[in-house]
């Protein structure tokens, strides 16, 4: 069974939950006003995990995402940590559903 077999909001919405709490370079995780602002870094992240990309492939993404499209410095040691728990959340999700 693979990623692509389970539904894709749910995916979205785990991402997105990991994003607002563990990553979120530019503070808005407590608005609620903001809630969207991520959504289109969860999709992104969301393809990335389909196409079964390694969570350095994910840091660089997050990376790439918060030099050019939010200007802010980069947060390396955030990114891949982020990256690595995105992953393990997916991996969970998977043995889940196999269980």
């Amino acid at each position: 069974m693979t990623i692509g077999d389970f539904s894709a909001n749910a995916q979205f919405d785990r991402v997105l939950s990991v994003l607002m709490s563990d990553w979120d370079p530019i503070d808005i995780g407590g608005v609620v006003a903001a809630k969207d602002e991520y959504d289109d870094v969860a999709s992104r992240i969301v393809g990335l995990l389909l196409s079964q990309a390694s969570s350095a492939s994910i840091a660089e993404e997050l990376i790439r995402i918060e030099t050019d499209d939010m200007g802010v410095k980069p947060d390396v040691t955030r990114a891949t940590r982020v990256a690595v728990r995105l992953k393990s959340v997916v991996d969970a999700i998977e043995k889940s559903n196999v269980d």
